[in-house]
């Protein structure tokens, strides 16, 4: 199945099966033993499968042995990993002091084995141990996108109002104590539109993430704003060309927030009707902000194309106001539109423009009425044309809110602010690695236990983040031979390898290229094992 995707991934299964068998029959003829006899041994030893389990571990096994696996053991496992990847980084200059962390919810630990199986609970025997929680989520750092923590949110208090903080801030909180015991400030936190919460804003501002360091060393908060969906406040916005690029606003904190910012609600402000209390932020209005190099343009470039789109369509709704007249007038000028009804005389026709709905009419009285109709429905489908450009236009341009500290503001530090939106679509790191551990990584399992779906998920976690490293390193590498004087970052929280770079090395930095060299490693020991056994 994976041999399907490629034809150089199929040559490495190829020279993978060579050197599988390569290594087992060097093996056999360098035991000090008769060969004969080893082979004559292996048979009679695997004749009942025929060697199907020669090297194999059966579903079974696998479940009992990660079922019994401890859960805060597959925690500590994750985060020393990631310590040993990041000293490593270190020394080879990959890591920044400032990094940026990106957070998403995930679902992938509670999927089974096939793709239409979902279970919100986890078992251990028939007692339920957790239910899935809001905001369960992931965090990865830059550079790398590497998996820095991956807790599951159980739900040990039913009710919401029980709890001393949500599930997600308080997860975000021990990454970034975790992170600054080694040595690196967390500078950017990214969510998607289900943390556009005041509530996150309101900790960055007062730097509740970290109160044990000054204010300006806890993380900013980067979401994308949910106002922006809708088309005609863009198309507002690109109309206008001195509309701000960034602008101060506010996000309302609703009462079920009020109780975990009670040490500083009294310094937040209230609207108008003093029922809320509101959080001062920033918005910025990105153009692009996945940028493609053959198709990106500036917010100057779109607001050329919003006005010529406006008055080409304000011409057309004219000129399809005027076909639609002339359509119904030439309808009462003539008197031949009439037809019996039943029993009981005839009708007049009902006079009215085209509706464009449905299956567009065929069969008319006279060539005059066919080509009236004919012409407003060319006009319609021109109008229609435009408004998807008009459309298209407006899912280009986003709006991102920003985290404002106490007493900051806007003024002279626009161009940091569009700077950090404009990293935001290195956040599409997260979904590129649900899938890649979703369809590489992940073993997939019917089981019901919380221990062995988590220790599963733990392990899926701890391959993505070895595949991170050991293509990091081999980029690395390869760029400081072609160019002595690359640096891996240069002012920015971009990771340091993008996929321009590993476009040139498919299939070896690819997932199933890095499995191939495990499984080619691993085997070898195994087959010298085996032998040697005996």
């Amino acid at each position: 199945m994976m041999a399907k995707e490629s034809p150089e991934t199929a040559q490495i299964w190829l020279e993978l099966i060579g050197q599988i068998l390569y290594a087992f029959i060097n093996a056999i003829l360098l035991d000090k033993t008769n060969p004969m006899t080893v082979l004559e041994t292996i048979i009679s030893t695997y004749k009942a499968d025929q060697g199907a389990s020669l090297f194999s571990v059966s579903a079974t096994t696998l479940n009992n042995d990660l079922t019994s696996y401890p859960k805060h053991d597959a925690d500590r496992l994750l985060s020393s990993q990631v310590d040993q990847i990041e000293g490593k980084l270190r020394k080879e200059g990959l890591w920044s002091r400032d990094i940026m962390v990106a957070i998403d919810p995930s679902d992938i630990i509670y999927r089974g084995k096939y793709h239409n199986q979902y279970t919100p609970w986890g078992y251990c025997g028939q007692k339920d141990t957790y239910r899935r929680g809001f905001k369960e989520i992931m965090h990865y750092v830059n550079p790398g996108a590497l998996i820095a923590a991956s807790t599951q949110a159980s739900v040990i208090t039913p009710l919401r109002c029980d709890r001393d903080l949500p599930l997600w801030i308080a997860q975000c909180q021990g990454l970034i104590q975790e992170e600054r015991s080694r040595g690196t400030t967390v500078r950017l936190f990214e969510g998607d539109r289900e943390f556009y919460s005041a509530l996150g804003f309101a900790f960055s501002r007062y730097g509740l993430w970290n109160p044990n360091v000054v204010l300006t060393d806890n993380p900013r908060f980067l979401v994308p704003m949910k106002m922006g969906e809708s088309t005609e406040i863009k198309w507002a916005f690109l109309l206008n060309p001195k509309s701000p690029i960034v602008e101060e606003t506010e996000i309302s904190l609703d009462f079920y927030q009020e109780k975990f910012l009670e040490s500083v609600l009294a310094k937040l402000p209230a609207n108008q009707k003093g029922t809320k209390h509101l959080v001062p932020t920033a918005s910025v209005a990105v153009f692009d902000a996945y940028p493609n190099r053959h198709t990106q343009q500036t917010m100057e470039w779109a607001n050329v194309q919003a006005k010529t789109i406006e008055l080409k369509l304000t011409e057309l709704t004219a000129s399809l106001a005027e076909a639609e007249q002339d359509f119904c007038e030439y309808l009462e000028q003539i008197q031949q539109y009439k037809w019996k009804k039943g029993k009981r005389g005839s009708s007049t026709r009902k006079i009215s423009p085209p509706t464009y709905i449905g299956k567009r009419r065929t069969v008319f009285k006279d060539l005059e009425e066919k080509n009236l109709y004919k012409k407003c429905c060319q006009i319609y489908d021109r109008i229609q044309e435009w408004q998807d450009r008009k459309t298209n236009l407006c899912k280009r341009l986003m709006f991102f809110m920003i985290s404002l500290y106490e007493g900051d503001s806007i003024q002279g530090k626009e161009a940091e602010f569009t700077r950090l939106v404009k990293e935001y679509h290195e956040r599409w790191a997260i979904e590129n690695g649900f899938k890649a551990i979703k369809y590489q990584f992940y073993i997939k399992t019917n089981s019901r236990s919380a221990c062995g779906r988590h220790a599963r998920w733990i392990m899926s976690c701890m391959v993505y983040n070895a595949w991170h490293y050991w293509r990091l390193i081999r980029v690395a590498q390869n760029k400081k031979k072609t160019d002595p004087k690359w640096k891996p970052f240069d002012r920015s929280l971009n990771p340091p390898i993008r996929k321009k770079y590993e476009r040139k090395f498919h299939p070896i930095l690819s997932a199933q290229g890095y499995l191939v060299e495990e499984l080619t490693s691993v085997l070898k020991k195994c087959i010298k094992i085996l032998i040697q056994a005996l």
